[in-house]
């Protein structure tokens, strides 16, 4: 599947963006590189994933047993941390 000039300028309508013509390049190719990548796992045979995921369906939902591992004392995170409050890691507001 191509995409073209028009389907990137009514994408970005869509998401109430502004872009310039060199912007429009751009996502033309990566958009382009995203559409390959996409025929690409329409290849992959998926017959055992979803004989896996049938339970999912069916209202089971197999887990994998939660097992405690290793990890680091909080001393030692702190210090790494680039920047700390209290006790806590700060970090950049996610929106």
């Amino acid at each position: 599947m191509a995409i073209d000039r028009e389907t990137v300028l009514h994408i970005a309508k869509l998401a109430h963006i502004e872009i310039n013509e060199k912007d429009v390049e751009k996502f033309l190719k990566q958009m382009g590189e995203i559409l390959e990548y996409i025929e690409q796992l329409n290849e992959v045979d998926i017959k055992e994933v979803k004989d896996s995921l049938k339970s999912i369906h069916e209202g089971k939902v197999m887990l994998r047993e939660d097992n405690p591992g290793k990890s680091f004392d909080r001393k030692t995170v702190l210090e790494l941390a680039p920047e700390v409050e209290d006790i806590f890691v700060k970090v950049p507001p996610v929106i």
